[in-house]
C-alpha cells in the first residue's frame, strides 16, 4: 500500500465562511472507499464533512480494489477560530507552466496591510507585492529567474492591529 499527503487545507470558523466540504476520489475504479476523520470511519465516496471544532486533523482515504490492492492518500486540515490571524508561507514553487504550483505568495486569514518582498542571493529586491492575489511568478524584469533559493520578508497586521514581520526563504524549482 502506498501513502501520500496530498495537501494542506485551512478552515476558518467564521460566520459566513464555508465549513462543510466535499472530499472525493475521482479514480472511478470499483472498490471500497473508506474515509477517516478524527478516528471515525466513513464508508462513502464522496464524503461531505462539516468542520466545527478548532484543531489539527488528518483526513485519510483508504481505497481497496476488488482484487484486494490498497492505496491511501491523506490531507492535513487546520481548523482555526475566526479571531486568529493565520499566515502561512509556502517554501517552494515550480513556475514551469505545468498547470500547478506556478506562483508564490503568502497565504493568510484575518490580516490587513500585507506586503512582501523577494530578494535574490545578492540581496537585490526582485519582487514586491501588497496583495495575496498578486503572487510572484518567478520572473524579474520579464525574464525567468534561475532555479535557486530566494529570501523574502513579509509584513502584515493581525486582526487586533499588531504589526508582524516574517523572514524566510523560497526554493524556485524549474
Amino acid at each position: 500500500m502506498s501513502s501520500m499527503v496530498y495537501g494542506q487545507q485551512v478552515v476558518e470558523l467564521c460566520e459566513g465562511n464555508q465549513t462543510t466540504f466535499t472530499y472525493s476520489s475521482s479514480a472511478g475504479i470499483p472498490g471500497t472507499y473508506v474515509w477517516t476523520v478524527d478516528n471515525v470511519d466513513f464508508n462513502v465516496n464522496p464524503l461531505m464533512y462539516t468542520w466545527d471544532t478548532p484543531g489539527e486533523y488528518e483526513i485519510k482515504l483508504v481505497f481497496t480494489s476488488l482484487g484486494g490492492c490498497k492505496d491511501s492518500i491523506s490531507y492535513n486540515v487546520s481548523v482555526i477560530e475566526c479571531k486568529e490571524t493565520t499566515m502561512w508561507f509556502p517554501n517552494a514553487f515550480t513556475p514551469n507552466k505545468s498547470g500547478g504550483n506556478e506562483t508564490w505568495s503568502p497565504i493568510g486569514f484575518n490580516y490587513t496591510e500585507l506586503e512582501y518582498y523577494v530578494y535574490n542571493r545578492w540581496g537585490e529586491q526582485i519582487y514586491y507585492s501588497n496583495s495575496e492575489s498578486s503572487p510572484w511568478d518567478g520572473t524579474y524584469k520579464g525574464k525567468q529567474c534561475q532555479q535557486d533559493v530566494y529570501v523574502f520578508v513579509a509584513r502584515w497586521r493581525t486582526v487586533d492591529k499588531k504589526p508582524k514581520t516574517y523572514y524566510g526563504h523560497i526554493t524556485l524549482l524549474r
